[in-house]
C-alpha cells in the first residue's frame, strides 16, 4: 500500500520519481485491469486515502483514527482506554507553525522517557498521565476520576493524524470538537514546560530538532472485521490495527526491505489472505526524500519480483497519495489479455 505525495504522479515530476519502465512491477500493471479510482477533494481532508482504505476493510467507525491504532502495537490492545500522542517539531514562520514528525530513531528512548517524566510531574493533579511506549508513539491515560473525565473530552475530538499534516501550516489541521479549547491550553502547558528541558537544549546544541509540543492522533476505537488472515507490516499503526480485530500479525522494522517482507509472507503458508504494507511511501512522504521516494519503487520491484518468482499470487494493489487512492485487482487470467498494454507512469500521470 504504498502511500505519498501527488505532486509524486503529476507528468512534470514522473520524469525524474517515475516507476520502473521495466521489471516485475512494470509487467503486472501491463496486463491489469482499469484500477478503481477515490478521490478526496474536500478542502482540508480529515485522513489519507490509504487510512479511509483500511478504515473502510477493517470496519472502523469514521470518527476514529487510524494512526491511534499505534497505541495498540505493543500487545495492550485490551488495556484501559487512552489516547495516542506524538512528541513533534513544531517550526516557527513569521506568522505561522509548521509540523515535523521525527522518524523513528530520531528520538532517543531516554529523551522520551525525560520528557514524559516532566509531562507527568505538571499534570500529576490533572489525573493524565503521559506514557512514552516507544520514543515517536505515547499514549495519554487517566489516573483517576477527573482525568478520565476530561480524556473521555479529548477522545470525542475530530482528530488529523500527524503524517497528514506534516509539513503544512497546523491552524487548520488542530483537532476540533468542542473540547478543542482544553486540549490547546494542555498542549500550551506542556510547551511551556519543555522549552528550556535539558533534553531540548541538548538537541539544540547538537543542531537537532527540539521536541517542543505534542500531536494528537486521537482514539483508536473498535475494528470490526478481520479484513486477512496475515498482515506483514512495518508501520505500528497498521500492526496495532491488525492486532484489534485478531489477524496475525508480523510486524517489521521501518527500515525493512523487499527481501523481509518477501521471507515472512512465504511462511504464511495456512493464510488465504495476506496484507503486505511495506510503507516505503510513508516514510518518503513525511520526510519529503525524494531518493527514498525512487528507492521505494525499486523495492516494490523487487518485493513483487521474489513473490512471484515464489509462486505466490498477488491479487490487489493498493497506490495512494495525498488525496487520490487507486486499487488494481489482479486476476490470473489477466496475463492472457494481450490487448492491454499500459505504462504505469502514464497511468498515475493520466488516471483523471
Amino acid at each position: 500500500m504504498p502511500g505519498g505525495s501527488d505532486d509524486a504522479v503529476r507528468p512534470g515530476l514522473l520524469a525524474r520519481h517515475a516507476p520502473p519502465a521495466s521489471g516485475a512491477t512494470a509487467r503486472l500493471f501491463a496486463r491489469a485491469r482499469a484500477p478503481r479510482v477515490s478521490r478526496d477533494d474536500s478542502l482540508v481532508p480529515s485522513e489519507l486515502p490509504d487510512e479511509r482504505w483500511l478504515r473502510e476493510r477493517f470496519g472502523v467507525d469514521a470518527e476514529a483514527s487510524i494512526a491511534a491504532f499505534a497505541g495498540l502495537s505493543d500487545a495492550r490492545a485490551d488495556a484501559e482506554p487512552s489516547l495516542v500522542v506524538r512528541p513533534v517539531h513544531l517550526h516557527v514562520g513569521i506568522d505561522h507553525l509548521v509540523l515535523a514528525v521525527p522518524q523513528p530513531g530520531e528520538i532517543d528512548v531516554d529523551e522520551a522517557d525525560a520528557l514524559a517524566d516532566a509531562a507527568n510531574r505538571l499534570f500529576a493533579e490533572d489525573e493524565l498521565r503521559w506514557s512514552a511506549d516507544t520514543p515517536q508513539t505515547w499514549s495519554l491515560r487517566a489516573t483517576g476520576e477527573s482525568g478520565r473525565q476530561r480524556l473521555a473530552a479529548l477522545a470525542r475530538l475530530r482528530c488529523r493524524g500527524a503524517r497528514l499534516a506534516a509539513g503544512r501550516n497546523i491552524s487548520v489541521w488542530q483537532p476540533e470538537g468542542d473540547a478543542a479549547r482544553t486540549w490547546r491550553a494542555l498542549v500550551n502547558e506542556l510547551q511551556m514546560l519543555w522549552f528550556e528541558h535539558a533534553v531540548n537544549q541538548a538537541r539544540e546544541r547538537a543542531g537537532r530538532p527540539v521536541l517542543n509540543s505534542v500531536w494528537l492522533e486521537g482514539r483508536a476505537g473498535a475494528a470490526r472485521t478481520r479484513a486477512f488472515d496475515a498482515v506483514i507490516t512495518a508501520d505500528d499503526a497498521v500492526a496495532g490495527l491488525a492486532l484489534a480485530c485478531g489477524a496475525e500479525v508480523s510486524a517489521l522494522a521501518p527500515q525493512a526491505d523487499a527481501a523481509d517482507f518477501a521471507r515472512l509472507a512465504a511462511i504464511q503458508e495456512d493464510a488465504e489472505t495476506v496484507l503486505i504494507d511495506p510503507g516505503w511511501w510513508r516514510q518518503a512522504m513525511v520526510a519529503a526524500d525524494a531518493g527514498a521516494w525512487q528507492d521505494g519503487w525499486r523495492q516494490l520491484d523487487a518485493l513483487v519480483a521474489k513473490l512471484t518468482a515464489g509462486g505466490q499470487s498477488v491479487e490487489t494493489i493498493v497506490l495512494g497519495g495525498e488525496r487520490d487512492l487507486l486499487e488494481f485487482a489482479l486476476r490470473p487470467g489477466d496475463r492472457w489479455a494481450m490487448w492491454r498494454r499500459r505504462a504505469l507512469p502514464s497511468l498515475l500521470a493520466n488516471h483523471r
